[in-house]
């Protein structure tokens, strides 16, 4: 059926109604406007240790659980935790331990808790986990990152960059090609350096979580940093510590850090002139990876 301006209207008030009830379900735990979030960010980006935080989904998921399982209530983490954690170390299914597993979530917990901000998604999960923390953390809808982006991204200038993402390499291309545009030039004047995660778990024992993140901890404090700009996973949150042992800010953002670099992930659609897509951009590596022309 064609959509009328009157559909439309009902659809867009709908929408808001059903994000304000969530919103409302919230209210008792500091959750911040779009507006209110670029203002803290601001004042507190001061600090050598700010830290802020984007939570997916599989992270909810893990410190929901993990609470539970902590106060009794379930034996074990899901099936779900288990297979999707095994599946990004690498690792044969139901090889992954409980005491690994439970680690994981303690060293995420720390950190969700220590974050200065964190954008949440405001779900009945989400407000269990807040409901059983006690921290000043400040809290925004996760739906509203976009809105502050260009407030962060703002924050970078003449600053040194550290992304740590296993698209190193996009980013590193997309750097070069927007920083001398006019449209960019403001926004992108920072030193960029970058560092691949999945190169250093590669070079260690796959089976060992724990030797993985030594390898990690000790490769980063090589790098001269004064923000790292961390794409969300599984070990992540867990790396929260050494950042803040360094004196340096940390932001752990989902896939949605790549939309600061006019690069988008899976199945955006952007046509922006600029826009590069980390599908097409992998393909063409890999094509060209035998002629030894890229870019």
């Amino acid at each position: 059926m064609k959509e009328t301006k009157f559909t439309s209207s009902l659809r867009w008030m709908n929408s808001n109604i059903r994000s304000l009830r969530k919103k409302g379900s919230f209210k008792n735990f500091s959750v911040i406007s779009a507006e209110e979030a670029s203002s803290f960010i601001v004042n507190s980006f001061i600090k050598k240790d700010f830290s802020l935080g984007v939570i997916d989904d599989l992270t909810t998921l893990l410190l929901y659980e993990g609470l539970l399982v902590e106060k009794h209530v379930k034996k074990d983490f899901g099936k779900l935790i288990y297979s999707t954690y095994e599946s990004r170390l690498k690792i044969n299914e139901g090889t992954l331990s409980y005491k690994v597993l439970f680690h994981i979530y303690r060293e995420s917990y720390k950190a969700f808790i220590s974050f200065n901000i964190a954008f949440i998604e405001l779900s009945k999960r989400m407000r269990y986990v807040l409901k059983e923390t006690k921290a000043k953390t400040k809290y925004v809808d996760i739906n509203d990152f976009d809105k502050v982006k260009d407030t962060i991204f703002s924050l970078f200038v003449e600053r040194n960059i550290l992304v740590v993402s296993p698209h190193e390499n996009v980013i590193k291309v997309q750097y070069v090609r927007l920083k001398d545009l006019d449209k960019y030039k403001d926004s992108l004047a920072f030193n960029l350096s970058t560092l691949n995660i999945d190169k250093i778990i590669e070079r260690v024992d796959r089976t060992s979580y724990f030797e993985a993140i030594d390898a990690i901890k000790m490769e980063l404090i090589t790098y001269q940093f004064d923000v790292a700009l961390i794409d969300n996973d599984i070990y992540s949150l867990p790396l929260c510590p050494i950042f803040s042992s360094l004196n340096t800010k940390v932001l752990i953002v989902d896939k949605r850090m790549y939309s600061l670099f006019d690069i988008c992930y899976g199945e955006e659609n952007n046509n922006e002139e600029y826009t590069l897509r980390i599908e097409e951009f992998e393909k063409e590596r890999r094509s060209s990876e035998n002629t030894g022309r890229f870019l």
